[in-house]
């Protein structure tokens, strides 16, 4: 029994071999439990920065879209701004609904990229949103894909006009990398602005937002019977275009600081077969401001959205028409005295056979008059004040109509018979008749003496000429009418021409000396009492010089105003509280377009009243002191983005299409399509084969554009006196005053993430 005892204590010997394999297996597991956790912990935490970083991103995309749609209210806000100006006399809740309705209407049209923004499916009342509008409005995703997933019966928008805000229900943005999704949905909240927020915070839009800024001429000069378009906006010192192709100004806001002179023809069959024509069409979505429009001969444009211009619609050649619809207002006033003819808006016919179309025209407001101003009547002499050299001063008289046709010069001219001569000397009184004009033999036969008479010298005898103001010119209502019935002076125009003097006796007119009528009102009454006078006479006039579409059309003009052909409709002059309406109103228009022929902006000028946004912006100095022929910008990857010349540059094939900003101190020609902005000093020169269009993102990036000069580093901002960055507002309205901006009217709510 002992030895089996001792034989199995010799046999545990193994147990601790046992022993030892039990624990390293339990630590085994120990270390893969251990090892297992800080794997597991390490993917929850990448999958945690992963599912932030592509919260982030489909956040960003949202953003995006959000952006997009402060652009279209942008626009819209716009059109609204344009629309509460031309209600001048408009007050309370009535012009706050019709504002508000505008802006609605405004919105609906949005179009993002071509695409609209709002769609109506079918013929219930609901409104969707565009999948594709707010798709293309993502454009900053990193390495995974952003879209719009809102299921399309979902893509709801709601108009509550009664609330004053537009809502984009549901909208829901997945961004996908790396096989993982995250979704973020919200609905997106339009506010409607009062009309207060329009006209004291609308700007227009930021300077990344136009596509050309010209310090000179903005010139069409092409051969070939093509299309140029302009989209997004402009800035121009004159407008010329001399060509027999078309210019289409599109979506944006167009200034031209002088004249837009618009001379030859386009005329071809479109694709319907239908006649298209048209030197020049602005379109409907699009906002032109001028100081003059000119029409040559044979000459077509149509203005289709809304038109602002300080001085006048001339239509100085023979067979051009104009077509005008949306808004045209004329808001000159004639300056402070009336008097300034430069800035006295109306409508001028100089050439025969003309057409004015207002058929499309849902409101008209001519601030101005007409006036015989130079070269009343032989177009090739030139006119000046009596007693002055012709050099030297000129006489304008003002007229009884806001739109006017050369032949009417002829009404205010004083009729025969009504001229008197009167000896300046000795007792006798010679009356002789005159013919109008007067010929003389020199300057001096014809002076303005110190007390505002006129005198003649004549046969060695001086004489004083005067208007008789009490011989009957015609019966209106049984009663007998003199010039002094209308307050009228004596008022001459010289000319010289073949050597000799030229003298047209004119009338104008004055306040009457009990004050119960002015000026204005006294030549309104003088042209309408003609016509009535002498109708058939008066359409003679018209008929041979222009076609005025009939019309129903919401005219506010400050003289009178006629319409049709062989019977004229008259529309009367206003009242003096509508009068003195239209002249305070005025006054804005006035300030806003000195404004953005300066800054760009209506409600900033500059500090020196010559500025124009060119030399606003650009430091030309700067760019002639450092820089010598053409400068390349590059951004981060080394793509050149943005090109600073010091002189003349031409954009054609040979230049590359990642070039979204050009800034030149010279002139500029566009010989292929251009994307973005381009800043010159000189002219634009646009090939007829080429289009501008603007990219405000584009520009935004080429902004950043960096370059190595004198070895030292340089960006695009360097060259700019007031940056155009971030900071000056990317396309959104400047915040002022009450701290209103369009981004303020564009906000989220009920946000969710999945």
């Amino acid at each position: 029994m002992k030895k089996r005892i001792k034989s199995l204590k010799l046999n545990n010997k193994g147990s601790g071999i046992v022993t030892v394999l039990i624990a390293v297996v339990f630590l085994t597991l120990m270390g893969s439990l251990l090892l297992m956790l800080a794997f597991t912990g390490f993917e929850m935490k990448s999958s945690d920065r992963a599912g932030k970083q592509n919260t982030y991103d489909a956040s960003t995309a949202m953003d995006e879209i959000r952006v997009g749609i402060q652009e279209a209210v942008s626009k819209s806000v716009e059109d609204s701004y344009a629309y509460a100006l031309n209600r001048y006399s408009e007050k309370g809740a009535d012009i706050q609904s019709r504002f508000a309705q505008n802006f609605i209407s405004s919105f609906e049209k949005s179009k993002i990229k071509g695409e609209k923004l709002i769609e109506k499916k079918d013929a219930s009342s609901f409104l969707s949103y565009n999948l594709n509008a707010l798709n293309g409005m993502i454009v900053n995703c990193r390495d995974g894909v952003a879209a719009v997933t809102t299921p399309e019966d979902k893509a709801e928008v709601v108009i509550d006009a009664d609330n004053l805000k537009i809502v984009f229900k549901n909208v829901a943005v997945s961004y996908t990398n790396k096989g993982r999704t995250t979704t973020v949905s919200a609905d997106i909240n339009v506010a409607i602005p009062d009309i207060g927020y329009s006209l004291s915070q609308f700007t227009v839009s930021g300077v990344p937002s136009f596509t050309a800024i010209v310090g000179g001429n903005l010139k069409q000069d092409g051969t070939a019977a093509s299309v140029t378009q302009i989209s997004g906006g402009a800035y121009m010192n004159n407008l010329e275009l001399k060509s027999n192709s078309r210019l289409v100004l599109n979506e944006g806001i167009f200034v031209c600081r002088n004249n837009a002179d618009i001379s030859g023809s386009y005329n071809t069959v479109g694709e319907e077969g239908a006649v298209e024509e048209g030197r020049m069409v602005v379109s409907a979505e699009s906002t032109f401001w001028a100081k003059n429009i000119i029409l040559r001969d044979l000459s077509a444009a149509s203005f289709l959205g809304n038109t602002y211009i300080e001085n006048d619609l001339d239509l100085a050649g023979g067979g051009s028409s104009v077509t005008l619809s949306g808004t045209y207002s004329g808001f000159g006033t004639g300056g402070e005295d009336g008097k300034d003819a430069s800035k006295s808006s109306s409508i001028i016919v100089n050439g025969k056979n003309n057409k004015i179309n207002l058929d499309g025209l849902s409101n008209l407001v001519l601030a101005g008059f007409g006036f015989v101003g130079e070269s009343p009547i032989a177009a090739s002499s030139e006119a000046h004040a009596p007693g002055v050299s012709p050099v030297q001063g000129n006489t304008n008289i003002k007229m009884g109509e806001s739109l006017t046709v050369r032949e009417n010069q002829k009404i205010y001219l004083v009729p025969d018979g009504y001229l008197n001569y009167v000896v300046r000397s000795g007792d006798i009184q010679n009356k002789t008749p005159s013919t109008n004009p007067d010929i003389f033999p020199d300057t001096d036969s014809f002076v303005k003496e110190e007390d505002g008479t006129y005198s003649i010298n004549m046969g060695g005898k001086e004489y004083t000429v005067t208007l008789d103001t009490t011989k009957p010119l015609w019966t209106i209502d049984g009663k007998a009418l003199n010039f002094a019935s209308y307050n009228a002076q004596l008022k001459p125009v010289c000319m010289v021409a073949s050597n000799q003097l030229v003298v047209y006796y004119f009338i104008s007119f004055k306040n009457s000396p009990d004050g119960k009528t002015t000026a204005d009102e006294n030549a309104n009454r003088y042209f309408k009492d003609y016509v009535l006078a002498n109708p058939v006479q008066l359409n003679k006039y018209v008929s041979k010089y222009v076609t005025v579409s009939e019309s129903q059309v919401a005219s506010q003009t400050m003289g009178n105003f006629f319409v049709g052909s062989g019977n004229l409709t008259f529309r009367d002059y206003l009242s003096n509280s509508q009068s003195a309406a239209i002249r305070a109103n005025s006054a804005q228009y006035e300030k806003y377009f000195s404004n953005i022929c300066q800054t760009l902006s209506y409600n900033e000028s500059s500090s020196n009243p010559d500025d124009n946004p060119f030399t606003y912006y650009i430091n030309s100095e700067k760019i002639t002191d450092e820089l010598d022929g053409v400068q390349e910008f590059k951004d981060e990857s080394g793509t050149t983005v943005a090109l600073v010349v010091d002189g003349n540059y031409t954009y054609d094939e040979t230049s590359s299409g990642d070039i979204h900003l050009i800034i030149a101190t010279g002139n500029v020609s566009v010989k292929k399509n251009y994307e973005g902005l381009i800043f010159c000093n000189g002219d634009l020169n646009l090939d007829s084969n080429s289009s501008l269009s603007a990219n405000s993102k584009e520009v935004e990036k080429s902004y950043a554009g960096e370059a190595k000069i004198g070895g030292e580093d340089r960006r695009i901002g360097d060259y700019f006196k007031i940056p155009i960055g971030e900071s000056n507002n990317w396309g959104e309205s400047s915040e002022s005053g009450s701290g209103k901006s369009v981004a303020s009217l564009v906000t989220y709510s009920n946000w969710k993430k999945n």
